[in-house]
């Protein structure tokens, strides 16, 4: 009885610790939040995942309606928070912006994503950007 019960407590752990592992990196939130309007044009993008993400591997990119790049200097980890990736910015106008990021999992897997947002109380109606592949 007490074999059969630390053989079954042995296979939930084995079943259970490996999914764990194997979990793709999750996009909690960001600053500017997805669909956001912003009043000020912000200094950062700030993503925050569910793991630890490596600034090396992660591709930020922000681009205004003409497509220009809004990304201001290298991608970097916080030094407040281990999951927070920050990401500089031009001073932006009144417009929309498309963020798309690109990240490595600890699994080794790749993620991305991309949300807009606006800055400006009308910036008129979102234009068709082009998310990378």
């Amino acid at each position: 009885m007490k074999r059969t019960l630390v053989l079954a407590l042995v296979a939930a752990a084995a079943l259970t610790l490996p999914a764990a592992a194997w979990a793709h990196a999750a996009l909690l939130k960001t600053f500017p939040a997805a669909s956001a309007e912003v009043d000020t044009p912000p200094a950062q993008l700030r993503l925050v995942y569910d793991e630890v993400i490596e600034p090396r591997f992660a591709v930020i990119s922000v681009t205004d309606a003409a497509g220009h790049q809004q990304v201001d200097g290298a991608v970097h980890r916080s030094p407040a928070n281990p999951y927070e990736l920050d990401a500089p910015l031009k001073r932006s106008a009144e417009g929309w912006y498309l963020v798309f990021w690109r990240v490595i999992s600890a699994d080794g897997h790749p993620v991305r994503g991309a949300f807009t947002y606006r800055i400006g109380p009308n910036p008129g109606p979102p234009p068709q950007f082009v998310i990378p592949s």
